[in-house]
């Protein structure tokens, strides 16, 4: 109800919806709202009966991809340290959401919004992983470029 109320946009990422039957009946009932999906390729892969063309949807991985409207915008580069250190993928929404935020409502916004904030995020992860020396510092040296992002 709260978020039926609320006019921006909603990122939803519908974390092992794949392997929990609660999860997915929570999901079902909030993507009638219109959210931005953030997810790993098992769970899109389970969410592809409901999502439609229409569907901003995000699937991270080895390559980003950003796929809306039967257009596929993939993203790659970043450093291969993002899969060793937890948390990524709880950075990588809050970013998402930050960007989505100052998008707005316009669709072709925040479909820019999105592939920047993916962007950026993998720019981040080269930079850190030039000085990093292993997963322990990495992390910060990620966090550390990605605070150096100027927005516009």
């Amino acid at each position: 109800v709260i978020a039926g109320a609320y006019a921006g946009p909603i990122l939803l990422d519908p974390v092992m919806v794949h392997l929990s039957p609660f999860r997915r009946k929570l999901v079902d009932a909030l993507l009638p709202l219109g959210p931005v999906i953030k997810s790993n390729r098992a769970e899109v892969a389970s969410l592809t009966d409901v999502l439609l063309a229409d569907t901003l949807t995000i699937v991270t991985g080895p390559e980003d991809q950003v796929r809306w409207r039967g257009q596929v915008t993939s993203i790659s580069g970043g450093h291969p340290m993002l899969a060793r250190i937890s948390g990524t993928g709880c950075l990588a929404g809050g970013v998402l959401a930050g960007f989505l935020a100052r998008a707005g409502k316009d669709e072709k916004t925040r479909l820019e919004s999105v592939i920047n904030a993916l962007r950026l995020m993998r720019e981040a992860a080269a930079k850190a992983g030039k000085s990093a020396h292993g997963p322990g510092t990495f992390l910060p040296a990620y966090i550390d470029a990605l605070g150096a992002y100027d927005a516009p």
